[in-house]
C-alpha cells in the first residue's frame, strides 16, 4: 500500500513567488516506513519512560571510617534489611569493597541513597 504525505513550504515573505507555497507530495512505499517515522518521533518519550522504570542497583562502598555496627544499623534503618541480611552486606562491603544492598527504580532508590550518604556511608545508584 502506498501512502502519500503532503507538506507545504510556507512563504516567509509576501514578495516570494507562489511557487514556494505549493504543496510537496512525498510518497512512502510501505506502512512500515510510516510506523518507523512515528517511532522515531516518539522515541524520546519512550526512552524517558523506559529509563524511569529501568531497574538499578544501590551499591554501598567500603571505607576505613565506618564501623560494622554503624553500617548494619544504617542498612536496617534505611533499606529495611533484616539484621542477618544487613550483617551479610556489611561483610561483603568490607571484604569485596562494595555490595548491592537494594534493587529498584531510580525514584525508589534515591531516598535510600540520600539516607545512607547522610549517615556518612558512600553509596551510588548504578
Amino acid at each position: 500500500m502506498k501512502i502519500i504525505t503532503i507538506t507545504r513550504n510556507a512563504c516567509s515573505e509576501p514578495s516570494q513567488s507562489a511557487e514556494s507555497n505549493t504543496p510537496v507530495y512525498e510518497e512512502l512505499d510501505t506502512e512500515q516506513e510510516l510506523s518507523t517515522e512515528i517511532q522515531e518521533a516518539l522515541s524520546p518519550e519512550i526512552q524517558n519512560t523506559e529509563e524511569k522504570h529501568r531497574l538499578r542497583k544501590l551499591v554501598v562502598f567500603n571505607d576505613d571510617i565506618n564501623t560494622f555496627e554503624h553500617v548494619i544499623k544504617t542498612l536496617m534503618l534505611i533499606c529495611r534489611h533484616e539484621p542477618h541480611q544487613a550483617e551479610q552486606c556489611a561483610y561483603l562491603i568490607h571484604h569485596r569493597g562494595k555490595c548491592t544492598v537494594r534493587e529498584g527504580t531510580y525514584v525508589q532508590l534515591l531516598p535510600m541513597r540520600k539516607g545512607i550518604v547522610n549517615a556518612g556511608i558512600f553509596a551510588e545508584i548504578l
